[in-house]
Formats: C-alpha cells, structure tokens, sequence
C-alpha cells in the first residue's frame, strides 16, 4: 500500500462487528485504523476486479470453467 495521508472521519459500526474487527486487529498486532484501512483497501481491489471480470463477460460471454483451468495452469507454471 502506498503511503499517503490518512483522514479522520466518524462512522457507524454494529457493536458486534467491532468487537471482531477489534480482536482482529489486535491479533494482526495492527491499530484498529490501520487494520480498518487495510480491509477497505482490500474491498476496493476485488471490487474493481468484479467490475473487470464483468466486463470481460459482457464483450466476450461468460468465463468458462475450461478457461479457468486453462489460466490455473498457466499460474502454476
């Protein structure tokens, strides 16, 4: 991840989910704001890779699971 400046801002969090992602955090021995930034960094990739994948499939059809297998293969190599 690249550095750049980082903003504050308030949020809302179900009481539940931030116990986890605080345990979380503390077990990846990050701050919850670090561990936080990670994860919505993290969203943002596989999002913009959902939205490749479906444009993909919308000029070509949809991914195949031969193709799949084919490009699976090419990674282990």
């Amino acid at each position: 991840m690249s550095a750049s400046r980082a903003k504050k801002i308030s949020v809302t969090v179900d009481e539940h989910v931030l116990r986890d992602v605080s345990a979380s955090a503390r077990r990846a021995k990050r701050t919850l704001s670090a561990y936080i930034t990670e994860a919505l960094a993290r969203d943002q990739r596989a999002q913009r890779l959902n939205d490749l994948i479906a444009e993909h499939e919308r000029k070509n059809g949809e991914i195949t699971e031969r193709e799949l297998a084919k490009v699976r293969a090419a990674w282990r190599d």
